[in-house]
């Protein structure tokens, strides 16, 4: 795959542009008049992003991330962005506050992610495809939101990079494939350590492999500790799924660029 084979995830050039943003500016003020619709970033009059603060979010350009300390076996990991201004506000606004109508911005940005890491990954057969695997929610924060957000997410990203013709002709699905055992609590508000032991042998597979499976991509909203993602990657990779890497919407500034 090469650049230009990147999800587009940008308006169209030239006057196409300039028509859209006329239209997309005529629609926030029609939600502000009749809704009372707010930016969820910002507060700006606007349906989901208003365009500043979406312009702001597509600007950040995926890159590697490695989390300080990195947890043993950290896989290759590219994130669409840092978890910070609008892009923060727009994650904690889908996942806590129900926008759901950010779910194909973020699962465009995480289509981003998956493409940059599949440019950078080896030893995958782009011929046997790719499955985005979601990082399982606690089944308390599922009953909490109504949904399963990062299968959502997921989905929204395999669905655009289907449509991307470096890869129309591979397959790219969503597999549901770990579980949370129970006793697992919610990560938020959790120290680096107390996420380690709270994620220690707490995932399992739902099935095993078989003959030519697809390159298994670890997906999530943000990497923080990044006791998640490599819990994740381990419980597979013991369970005998060829994985890839891991790819997320954003990662927090504690978490470095490799720079690779």
């Amino acid at each position: 795959m090469t650049g230009s084979d990147h999800p587009p995830d940008g308006p169209p050039a030239g006057s196409a542009f300039g028509i859209a943003t006329a239209v997309r500016h005529g629609l926030d003020l029609a939600a502000d008049l009749l809704l009372g619709a707010r930016c969820c970033a910002c507060s700006r009059p606007a349906i989901g992003l208003c365009m500043p603060c979406l312009g702001a979010v597509r600007a950040e350009v995926p890159h590697p991330v490695v989390p300080r300390p990195a947890p043993p076996g950290w896989p290759l990991c590219v994130g669409a962005g840092t978890y910070r201004g609008p892009a923060a506000r727009a994650v904690v606004a889908y996942k806590d506050r129900g926008a759901l109508t950010l779910a194909p911005v973020l699962g465009g940005r995480l289509a981003l992610a998956v493409a940059e890491l599949l440019v950078r990954a080896d030893g995958w057969d782009p011929a046997v495809g790719v499955a985005l695997v979601p990082m399982p929610s606690a089944r308390a924060a599922v009953r909490r939101r109504g949904l399963d957000a990062t299968t959502v997410l997921a989905r929204q990203a395999a669905a655009r990079l289907r449509r991307v013709s470096g890869m129309r002709h591979r397959q790219v699905g969503v597999r549901r494939l770990l579980r949370q055992r129970s006793g697992v609590v919610d990560q938020s508000g959790l120290s680096s350590s107390q996420r380690v032991a709270n994620l220690r042998g707490a995932l399992r597979t739902r099935s095993s492999p078989t003959a030519l499976e697809p390159g298994l991509i670890v997906v999530d909203d943000v990497v923080t500790t990044g006791a998640s993602i490599a819990e994740a990657v381990a419980t597979l990779r013991r369970a005998g799924w060829p994985v890839i890497g891991a790819a997320t919407v954003t990662a927090t500034q504690k978490v470095g660029c490799s720079g690779a």
